[in-house]
């Protein structure tokens, strides 16, 4: 419900209201907390996850079949005793259908597969963050049945057709405002370390953001951004498109392992 507190839900609530669309698949987070980046407020205290889930509910107009904890560090898991059986009471009442973790950092996901029995993981995964292949995190996901939801293919837009400029963002509500100058000028330069492969496949910087995602192989989904009809239109066409083969992938691996795309702020 962090998202326009609570406005996405409740407009995909209303979508379900008036189109009877009762088959769809609705996910939804709890836990994170109004912030900036690395400043990242949370609470994952059982009563307000139970409220947070209460007010999805609510906003949806449906039952929720997978809830995500939404950013969690591992100190934030392990000191909540309660959290996991809370999901699972909730889960068996029917108000959730599963649960899972959309991971703050890659770097996480290890101990959150080692000692719980989530079924999705939601990570980021993109050409400037390829921790996931680092990590050998895939194998571990199939070799465990978890489903991995891959999120920000478009490295936060970075990644898309046209260069972001600060200027151009809502000030007060674009979390992305918060970024340093030297992150914004990393991340607008490092798609073009990968324009071979757009111009050798035809592709544009999106389609190939995309289609990189989609050359992995994984149990799970995709969850690119859009803002809109075009954006849907580009999203359904790079599903379509033939996968990059297994020569541009390593040598996609190869450009980022000589490169570094984080900046601390």
């Amino acid at each position: 419900s962090l998202y326009g507190h609570g406005l996405s839900e409740k407009r995909l609530g209303k979508f379900i209201k008036i189109s009877n669309a009762n088959d769809i698949v609705i996910s939804t987070k709890g836990g994170l907390l109004p912030h900036k980046p690395f400043q990242m407020k949370r609470n994952f205290d059982a009563k307000f996850i139970s409220k947070s889930i209460e007010k999805s509910l609510k906003n949806l107009n449906k039952e929720i079949d997978i809830f995500f904890l939404h950013s969690p560090n591992i100190q934030d898991i392990t000191k909540n005793d309660e959290l996991i059986s809370l999901l699972e009471k909730i889960k068996k009442k029917g108000n959730i259908k599963s649960f899972g973790i959309s991971a703050d950092s890659p770097l996480h996901i290890d101990h959150f597969i080692k000692y719980y029995n989530f079924e999705f993981i939601q990570s980021n995964f993109n050409l400037l963050d390829q921790r996931l292949i680092e990590l050998n995190l895939l194998s571990k996901f199939e070799k465990k049945k978890i489903s991995l939801i891959a999120r920000t293919p478009f490295g936060f837009g970075f990644l898309g057709d046209h260069s972001l400029k600060k200027i151009n963002l809502n000030q007060n509500k674009d979390h992305r405002i918060h970024w340093s100058n030297k992150q914004w000028d990393k991340w607008n330069k490092g798609k073009y370390d990968f324009h071979m492969f757009k111009e050798k496949n035809e592709l544009t910087y999106s389609q190939l953001a995309l289609n990189f995602v989609f050359s992995h192989k994984f149990r799970g989904s995709v969850i690119p951004g859009m803002m809109n009809f075009n954006d849907i239109i580009n999203n359904v066409i790079s599903e379509k498109l033939e996968k990059l083969s297994f020569k541009d992938l390593k040598s996609i691996y190869k450009i980022y392992s000589k490169n570094s795309y984080f900046i601390k702020n």
